[in-house]
């Protein structure tokens, strides 16, 4: 058995994963950054003042990049369903 396209599978996995998840968690960062200066210039030290923007940011990244996520998501599973019946053949 040719553990070759199991294996391009999982590859393609992983990086669909981190193409996926990279773009919401570099807007959240910096959400996460910029409210940590503006606490930090006004001296303000409650921490729960920054779940709410990190929740909205959240919110609107996956809002703008929902389409792009799952256009990405379908085209990764019927490249993966395309690619079954030569797998089953090996």
């Amino acid at each position: 058995m040719n553990l070759t396209p199991i294996t391009q599978i999982f590859q393609d996995f992983f990086y669909s994963g981190l193409a996926l998840i990279l773009p919401v968690s570099l807007i959240c960062i910096a959400v996460v950054i910029v409210v940590a200066i503006l606490m930090a210039m006004m001296q303000i030290q409650d921490q729960s003042l920054t779940f709410l923007p990190k929740i909205i940011a959240f919110v609107v990244a996956l809002f703008i990049l929902g389409p792009w996520m799952f256009e990405h998501m379908t085209d990764l599973f019927v490249g993966i369903f395309s690619k079954l019946p030569l797998m089953i053949r090996v």
